[in-house]
């Protein structure tokens, strides 16, 4: 970042967010900074506001394992599911008892089944309340060293799993793996004023997509907005209209929404 003359102008001196907000402004006018940069200030600026629930894997997308399931499965599940740590549980997911870390199953290569117990190779999970910001838990994350963390609710069930990567996308961006393809989309753009989005796409995201502001309640996504405003979890072929937009369910189970089709009216408020 070409920044040198930007930070002279706040070295020493104590400012509020707000001028540094203005002073990021300024910079990009002047060319000191360009629109990524600027972008990436702001979400630094945001650590402090942004939740772990906000950011974390849910739950229902959690790849974990049982603490007795066999070698032969656990491999396949490490294999298919891409990811180098993986939460071991005993029972159910609420009970999460370590993370397994799959480059510690190497020298167990070519061993027989009988020679492995998951319970002597795991890792001590870090447990960390949902409603801690990310800004806070980086710090930790720092300090003790650990590049993951379990999120609890109030009643101390497991909320979600989030890692350092997922705090380090908030301020730079999605990260592509060799384990991530590009068909894995969260939206797309059908026609003008015709969307399809993943229901866990979150709510702020979607606003700044659609151009809308809606009413903010206690959910993070746009599913949770929906079955929010619905009033229950929605069957596929439901819709609701919300101002100038119609959320048409095109997938969905018994538990939630996976699938939304969302229609902007060019011409003003659906009709009620």
């Amino acid at each position: 970042m070409q920044l040198k003359t930007f930070g002279r102008r706040l070295f020493g001196l104590h400012v509020t967010e707000e001028e540094i907000q203005n002073l990021i402004e300024e910079g990009e006018q002047e060319g000191v900074i360009n629109r990524d940069e600027h972008a990436m200030i702001d979400a630094v600026l945001d650590l402090d506001e942004t939740r772990v629930r906000e950011v974390m894997v849910p739950r229902t997308d959690i790849v974990s394992i049982e603490k007795d399931l066999p070698l032969k499965q656990v491999l396949e599940t490490i294999i298919t599911a891409g990811h180098s740590r993986i939460p071991v549980y005993d029972g159910d997911i609420d009970h999460i008892l370590g993370i397994l870390y799959a480059k510690d199953l190497l020298k167990y290569w070519g061993s027989t089944p009988d020679e492995v117990n998951l319970g002597s190779i795991f890792h001590k999970a870090y447990f960390i309340p949902e409603g801690k910001t990310i800004g806070d838990l980086l710090k930790e994350f720092k300090s003790r060293r650990v590049h993951m963390a379990v999120a609890v609710d109030e009643y101390g069930g497991t909320a979600g799993l989030i890692t350092i990567e997922d705090i380090l996308e908030e301020i730079v961006g999605d990260i592509q793996d060799e384990y991530d393809t590009e068909e894995q989309l969260s939206f797309s753009k059908l026609d003008e004023g015709k969307y399809i989005f993943d229901a866990r796409f979150h709510i702020e995201d979607f606003e700044n997509e659609v151009g809308v502001s809606l009413t903010r309640g206690d959910y993070d996504t746009l599913g949770g907005f929906v079955s929010h405003t619905m009033g229950h979890v929605p069957v596929r072929g439901e819709q609701c209209d919300v101002g100038s937009l119609r959320f048409s369910i095109e997938e969905a189970d018994a538990r939630k929404v996976t699938r939304i089709l969302v229609t902007k009216s060019q011409s003003g408020d659906f009709e009620k």
